[in-house]
């Protein structure tokens, strides 16, 4: 297609240089989304290369005489097509943003709240099984699967689920993104569901007391761009053993489980 562009538009040099930047620009986003070599090298120097021809191409332009009328013409028909087309795109943005503001929706039917050192293979099967027994039906939140969201991931939640399952190992509670999840869930009457596994234990006045302490200045950085505190977080958890909760053993008989 880039071939194309000189033969057919042999005598109209702005043409020539307005598609084929066109083509570059395209390219280029296109490429910084799906990354098309196996390498990073190679990735970078295929940007490296297009940037520096969309460069060239724009310089290029200045030395191109557009006096000509049908040069003007087309440059003309160009910058009030770009003009219409960064209009419709803003006001596309902005009614997308307003739907999305009034009608959320619920893009996912379960999030899995999890600390990965206690919990990543628990959380993985419990996806698994999801799918399966739903035949696919459902859409599981796992945060390993879905880096894209890591930054909103309490809009996720506040937004986008339906029923927030708490991985309960020993330190999930600790953990300041659990945190986040857990009371923004709270705040926002999300149903929640407790697997708790036989290392948890919901905290007394004094686990609370200990929790309090724990807390880093990182940690309640990560809590006030939730809109969050520890003082919200704490009263969070003590809502915690009003919820469903199923008991996990990760260690019982195989034969065990199947019997009940």
């Amino acid at each position: 297609m880039v071939a194309l562009v000189p033969i057919l538009f042999a005598n109209l040099a702005a043409v020539q240089i307005v598609l084929l930047s066109l083509m570059t620009v395209v390219y280029l986003v296109t490429a910084t989304r799906v990354f098309p070599w196996a390498t990073d090298l190679a990735n970078s120097a295929d940007l490296f290369l297009n940037t520096g021809l969309t460069f060239f191409l724009i310089i290029s332009s200045f030395f191109v005489d557009a006096s000509g009328s049908d040069t003007r013409t087309f440059l003309s028909g160009m910058l009030m097509a770009l003009i219409g087309l960064i209009s419709f795109g803003l006001q596309a943005l902005a009614l997308r943003a307003l739907w999305k503001r009034f009608h959320p929706g619920k893009n996912y039917n379960f999030f899995l709240c999890h600390h990965k050192a206690g919990a990543a293979v628990l959380c993985r099967w419990l996806k698994s099984e999801m799918l399966q027994q739903s035949g696919g039906k459902v859409r599981v939140f796992l945060d390993s699967d879905e880096l894209e969201g890591l930054a909103d991931i309490g809009d996720i939640v506040k937004s986008q689920t339906s029923v927030l399952v708490i991985a309960a190992t020993k330190l999930v509670l600790t953990r300041p993104w659990c945190a986040v999840e857990v009371a923004t869930a709270v705040r926002n009457k999300i149903d929640i569901v407790m697997v708790k596994c036989s290392d948890f234990s919901f905290y007394d006045e004094e686990g609370f007391r200990e929790l309090r302490q724990g807390w880093t200045s990182a940690d309640i950085l990560i809590f006030a761009q939730n809109a969050l505190d520890p003082a919200i977080v704490e009263e969070s958890y003590r809502q915690l053993p009003s919820v469903r909760t199923l008991d996990f053993d990760a260690f019982a008989d195989p034969s065990d489980l199947g019997s009940k």
